[in-house]
């Protein structure tokens, strides 16, 4: 098997609803942890639960740093 699954050693999910004023932080901390095991691989998943806010597009633009 090849791919991003053998790269990855382990996830993070986190679930998010309305945290606009909060995701960018997050996401944040969560990266630079996960630095500590870069040759490993981290994959980092928000599920945006029926958010109002800009919670989605606030994890969707981090996405394409």
């Amino acid at each position: 098997m090849t791919g991003a699954a053998e790269r990855t050693a382990f996830s993070v999910v986190i679930p998010a609803h309305n945290e606009e004023q909060y995701i960018g932080g997050c996401l944040a901390a969560v990266k630079k942890a996960a630095e500590a095991v870069k040759p490993c691989g981290t994959e980092i998943i928000v599920t945006a639960n029926r958010c109002t806010d800009r919670t989605a597009e606030i994890a969707a633009a981090y996405c394409k740093m």
